[in-house]
């Protein structure tokens, strides 16, 4: 609600002199996935240059909440040299305490520390206050990555209990959700619900059965071929009837192809599966995501990220005109964060001890 506060500001200001300070806190500079509406609005304001700088404010200014805000300052026309350009300002420790405390409020800002936030803006220099970047550097894409496919395949106790407690179960047989059907009366239920617990009682035997079947077979013997290990099920799986009535061919597939699924795991060692066109198929459940600045060239991010941890992993583009995958937020405190060193541990150590003798010597006078 805030970032549309924002919009509804900037459609109100003057295209040639308009000019905004809005006050927030610090949800609107980061909340949201990609896709959703508060990314988009940022990558709203970014795309159209209305960000001219964001100013983090100290705590415990309000009466009513002791929160960190921020303040935005929106332009509808920059000077030419802020143009496409963000100045962020950290003036978190510009403050002065408030003789006495009213609510939450126990800090104020005098009017010298106004004016020296006020000139750290108009200055628009570079500093350990201030940071001044380009609009991209905030904008972001959003890549799927996958690891080839690459599994073996065993019928073992461990995977059967896997498999009856994993999504395969929740896919074709869910006796939750069975339950919570036949709670309902049959006159109130829908057609859709009527059916799919029919479904459901249907697959209730038949998926016990494959259960069964699964252990009465099971073997220490490992897998690799999938094609073989599919025609081993199918030949196990013979006299099982239809999950559904009028199951198809390519359901059955499915069927089986999930209980392999569900009996395999990555496997380095298993050979590299391809698919028809001759390209590497890549493994669904190995789905990642990672973020990267469209500033950045993927390649060099992944070379740097990713690929010395996995290098088998494949980057991909799936943005498409209804699928977005570009982004933006404002990563504040990530440009002012200054690393401290913990302190030695022996010194802590020594500190501890010396705690503990005082501990005991405290203990000691209370007998």
């Amino acid at each position: 609600m805030q970032l549309l506060f924002m919009q509804h500001v900037i459609y109100k200001l003057d295209p040639q002199y308009g000019r905004a300070c809005i006050i927030s806190n610090g949800s609107p500079l980061f909340s949201g996935g990609t896709t959703s509406g508060e990314s988009q609005v940022r990558r709203w304001l970014l795309e159209n240059d209305y960000v001219e700088a964001i100013i983090g404010m100290p705590t415990d200014l309000f009466y009513n909440t002791g929160i960190g805000i921020y303040i935005w300052v929106i332009s509808r026309n920059k000077r030419a040299e802020r143009r496409g350009k963000v100045q962020l300002i950290d003036a978190t420790d510009i403050w002065e305490p408030m003789r006495r405390s009213l609510g939450k409020k126990r800090k104020f800002i005098s009017e010298e520390q106004a004016e020296e936030i006020t000139e750290l803006y108009h200055a628009f220099e570079e500093n350990e206050r201030s940071h001044i970047l380009p609009c991209e550097e905030f904008l972001y894409k959003e890549y799927a990555v996958y690891q080839p496919l690459q599994r073996s395949y065993c019928i073992c106790d461990e995977r059967i209990d896997a498999m009856c407690e994993g999504q395969f179960m929740r896919a074709m047989h869910d006796p939750a959700k069975m339950e919570e059907l036949r709670l309902i009366d049959e006159a109130d239920r829908k057609d859709k619900e009527a059916k799919l617990l029919a479904d459901l009682e249907a697959a209730e035997p038949v998926f016990e059965q494959m259960v069964q079947i699964l252990r009465d077979n099971v073997s220490d013997e490992v897998w690799y071929d999938h094609k073989a290990f599919e025609a081993h099920l199918k030949k196990l799986f013979a006299d099982v009837p239809d999950y559904r009535k009028g199951e198809t061919p390519a359901q059955r597939k499915a069927v089986i192809e999930k209980v392999m699924f569900a009996l395999s795991v990555i496997d380095k060692e298993a050979p590299l599966r391809y698919k028809r066109d001759g390209s590497v198929e890549y493994d669904p459940a190995t789905k990642d995501t990672e973020i990267v600045r469209l500033a950045e060239p993927v390649e060099d991010y992944f070379a740097r990220e990713v690929h010395p941890y996995v290098p088998d992993a494949q980057w991909f583009d799936v943005e498409t005109p209804k699928v977005i995958r570009t982004g933006a937020e404002f990563p504040f405190t990530r440009y002012f964060y200054q690393y401290e060193a913990p302190r030695p541990s022996d010194e802590l150590l020594d500190e501890f001890l010396q705690m503990e003798d005082e501990l005991s010597e405290l203990i000691g006078g209370l007998k």
